[in-house]
C-alpha cells in the first residue's frame, strides 16, 4: 500500500536551495526560444476539461514551461517517485505551482493511481512521465492508458524537438537545450471517444507509437 512506501520530502534549509536554482533556470530559459505548432497552439488554448498529460522524461527539462502555456485554472498534478531524487524535483515543481503524487509503477503505484483517478475527478490535470522513473526509455508503461480508460479522460500527448541540445548519459537520455537554441513543441490530443473500445494493452501500444511520432 501507498502508506507503507517511504516517501523522501525535503525540508527547510535544503528547500531553500532551490530558488537560487530556479532563478536560474528561469534566466536561461530566456535565451530558448520556445515556439508550440499550430495542433500544439489550438490544444493548450483549448483544454477546459481534466486531462492525462504524457511526456517521455527526456523532455523533463522544460515541461514547467509547458504548464504556464496552458490556458487553463485547472490545477496540474504530476506523478514523482518517492525517491530522493523524486523529493528534489517534487519541490522545484511545487515552486513553479506544480502538485504531486508520490510514487511509481514498482513503489506504491495502485495507490498512486487510485489518489490520481481522485484528482481527475476532482477537476485537475495529472502529468505522467510513461516510460519513468527508472525506464526503459520511451516505452509506454500501462499507468497512462490505465488511468484515461478508468477515468473516461482525454489524453494530451506532449514530444519537443530541440535545434541544438546537451544529451546527458541518463538512462532516458535527459535532454537540455543549448542557449539560444530553438523548441518546437508539439501535442496531440486524443478523445477518450477514440479509444473507450481498446484494451489497457492495446491502447498503450497506440499511445507509445503516437508519442513517438511528435
Amino acid at each position: 500500500m501507498y502508506s507503507s512506501v517511504k516517501v523522501q520530502k525535503i525540508h527547510g534549509w535544503r528547500k531553500l536551495l532551490l530558488y537560487p536554482l530556479v532563478l536560474c533556470l528561469k534566466l536561461f530559459t530566456l535565451t530558448i526560444r520556445v515556439r508550440p505548432t499550430a495542433e500544439m497552439d489550438a490544444i493548450l488554448n483549448n483544454c477546459p476539461d481534466p486531462t492525462v498529460v504524457a511526456f517521455w522524461h527526456q523532455n523533463l527539462f522544460l515541461i514547467w514551461k509547458i504548464n504556464y502555456m496552458l490556458k487553463t485554472t485547472l490545477p496540474m498534478y504530476g506523478l514523482i517517485s518517492p525517491s530522493t531524487d523524486g523529493a528534489w524535483l517534487s519541490a522545484f515543481f511545487q515552486i513553479f505551482n506544480i502538485r504531486n503524487i508520490r510514487g511509481s509503477s514498482k513503489r506504491g503505484g495502485l495507490s498512486a493511481l487510485k489518489m490520481l483517478q481522485q484528482k481527475l475527478k476532482e477537476g485537475a490535470n495529472v502529468a505522467i512521465t510513461p516510460d519513468g522513473p527508472r525506464g526503459p526509455a520511451k516505452h509506454m508503461k500501462r499507468g497512462v492508458p490505465l488511468l484515461a480508460l478508468q477515468t473516461q479522460t482525454d489524453i494530451f500527448l506532449i514530444g519537443m524537438h530541440f535545434s541544438s541540445y546537451w544529451k546527458l548519459h541518463t538512462w532516458d537520455g535527459f535532454i537540455i537545450p543549448k542557449p539560444f537554441s530553438k523548441v518546437i513543441v508539439n501535442g496531440k490530443k486524443i478523445p477518450y471517444e477514440e479509444f473507450k473500445d481498446l484494451s489497457v494493452d492495446a491502447l498503450r501500444t497506440k499511445l507509445e507509437q503516437a508519442l513517438d511520432s511528435l
